[in-house]
């Protein structure tokens, strides 16, 4: 069961993807390491997660089921909120995010 609904996800977001790139809007993507990758323009903040309030605001999302795990099992070094209200965890610094994107607006 489990295996057809990774399955299903990724075709649809294959088609996503395909529906946006040719249409006249581009998807601007930042890649969160492992292969992963947000829209950019979705993206409310970029937190550290080394703080109790960052724990906390994880620990609801995860309640509510819409919490994204994107770290593959390492230490979870930052949080993207998204305007949907989905937290994304990624094991890269935020440190490293802003270097890589200053140019992103």
């Amino acid at each position: 069961m489990l295996r057809k609904y990774v399955i299903m996800n990724t075709y649809v977001c294959y088609v996503i993807f395909a529906y946006y790139s040719e249409g006249d809007t581009q998807l601007k993507l930042i890649d969160i390491g492992y292969g992963n990758a947000l829209n950019i323009e979705r993206i409310v903040a970029v937190v550290a997660a080394d703080s109790a309030p960052t724990k906390r605001l994880c620990a609801a999302a995860k309640e509510k089921l819409l919490l994204i795990d994107s770290t593959c099992g390492k230490k979870m070094q930052s949080a993207f909120i998204m305007d949907s209200g989905h937290i994304v965890l990624s094991a890269r610094s935020v440190d490293k995010f802003v270097e890589e994107n200053k140019n992103h607006g």
